[in-house]
């Protein structure tokens, strides 16, 4: 039954569905006895939104739900791993980001560099936001400025490869950043002094300053 008042039409169907076609009489909208509607022509994890024609559309690789798995794609309707969510572009937070544990096996923070990344991997500021208290670059060097506590840092060097004598293992720098450049005054470097077992790592300590 199909009623209609000044500001409202009413479809009444009791047992049978409620079907909108299109003028080749293919269904555009079925709405059956328990409610379940289904839409002509949307692909399987779409998100329905209206778009900029003010019609309901989809973007089924750039906006994307799978509901078995709970997953959610923003620019991809990719799943890589088993992550609930999965963004091929920047976030942007404006309060911050947390990540948090679900159990003691569990990553709390990861980040996957690409193979050819340019500028800083990680950058911290300070809480006014305009001095970089921490950075981690796309070569995994790592600054750390305004330090006023003991703390212990392991530096480690990875090469599938094999570590080769006279090879540089790691660097510890000693910088001072005066407001507008930063400066380098003096740093410790370790290189393998030999060749490298698996019982036998001789490494030597280098020790430079700038007077």
């Amino acid at each position: 039954m199909i009623t209609v008042d000044s500001s409202n039409l009413t479809i009444e169907a009791n047992a049978a569905d409620v079907v909108i076609q299109d003028s080749g009489q293919s269904n555009i909208l079925t709405m059956d006895s328990s409610g379940e509607i289904t839409v002509k022509s949307f692909s399987s994890g779409s998100v329905m939104f209206i778009n900029s024609s003010g019609c309901l559309g989809e973007d089924n690789s750039n906006l994307y739900f799978d509901d078995s798995s709970v997953f959610m794609g923003i620019a991809t309707n990719t799943q890589d791993d088993d992550e609930k969510l999965n963004v091929a572009g920047k976030i942007r937070s404006e309060n911050g980001f947390l990540a948090e544990l679900q159990s003691s096996s569990d990553i709390g923070l990861r980040i996957d560099l690409a193979s050819s990344p340019s500028g800083n991997a990680i950058q911290v500021y300070d809480t006014d936001n305009t001095v970089t208290v921490f950075k981690v670059d796309d070569n995994g060097s790592i600054l750390h400025r305004r330090y006023e506590s003991t703390a212990v840092m392991d530096l480690e060097k990875y090469d599938s490869g094999g570590i080769g004598n006279n090879e540089a293992l790691a660097k510890y720098s000693f910088s001072a950043y005066d407001g507008n450049n930063t400066y380098e005054g003096a740093k410790i470097q370790a290189f393998a002094d030999g060749p490298w077992g698996s019982t036998d790592k001789p490494t030597r300590l280098e020790f430079f300053n700038y007077s």
